[in-house]
């Protein structure tokens, strides 16, 4: 089928749109996990105030005041998430990098593909073009051998009678 095939630009623009959608999808999945990640920092540096004013009253206390301990795994559990949802986020734009980088890389060759069947083209219509030139030039020479030949039949003929 040729390149401008109707079946061929539909398969194309298909293709096209599906690398387009993954990379949509792909980034507002990092805008997502960015602002989960922002609202983890923040409730991160809440939970460390919280603990600094713990750890204060406490110091200042003579007695241990409960529940410190807790609140201190809590806060690392916490940042643990933290660090977990940063490095998923790096995995992402790692991700969408490579998708970028793979869309480029389908569009180069793309574009190879159409200059190799332009260039193609370009020269079975010159070896067509040449072809038909030799095959005018032996027509040519069939009409004045053959005008030739019935020329020569007619002398002949007149000769014989």
């Amino acid at each position: 089928a040729p390149t401008n095939h109707p079946a061929r630009l539909a398969e194309r623009v298909a293709h096209r749109r599906g690398t387009q959608a993954l990379y949509a999808a792909k980034s507002s999945q990092i805008i997502a996990a960015e602002g989960v990640l922002q609202a983890q920092a923040a409730r991160i540096e809440a939970l460390r105030g919280q603990v600094e004013a713990i750890f204060r009253r406490a110091s200042s206390a003579e007695e241990p005041v409960a529940g410190a301990a807790e609140f201190v795994e809590g806060m690392n559990r916490h940042e643990e998430r933290h660090f977990a949802l940063f490095n998923c986020i790096n995995d992402l734009k790692a991700e969408e990098e490579h998708l970028l980088m793979e869309r480029h890389s389908l569009e180069n060759q793309m574009k190879a593909k159409c200059f190799a069947r332009w260039r193609l083209k370009k020269e079975q219509d010159k070896k067509f073009r040449q072809l038909t030139s030799q095959l005018n030039g032996f027509k040519k020479g069939m009409k004045y051998h053959t005008a030739s030949y019935e020329q020569e039949a007619a002398q002949l003929r007149a000769v014989a009678e």
